[in-house]
């Protein structure tokens, strides 16, 4: 066993244990991030410049990986409105 096991070990015994559970959560939550909304289905539509898969221009696209999760979550909420709306 390695001392950094038996640190935790002696350390959760005196009630800390919870403490390192709540820290690694709130750890691997401000790793998350904002999914992509690509289906796989890549077909820019050349009339209004959107992806007919997802819904994102060409920049949207190639920054993706780049934004912040607040950017993105800017770009989701407008893939909504560039869907092509049903005849009724």
């Amino acid at each position: 066993m390695d001392s950094t096991f038996s640190a935790c070990l002696i350390l959760s015994g005196h009630g800390l244990g919870i403490f390192f559970f709540w820290v690694a959560n709130v750890f691997r939550l401000t790793l998350t991030t904002v999914p992509s909304p690509c289906i796989n289905w890549c077909d820019m539509n050349p009339e209004n410049g959107y992806c007919r898969g997802c819904y994102r221009t060409l920049t949207e696209i190639a920054d993706w990986s780049e934004l912040s999760n607040t950017e993105k979550l800017e770009v989701w909420s407008q893939l909504e409105s560039r869907k092509p709306q049903a005849a009724q």
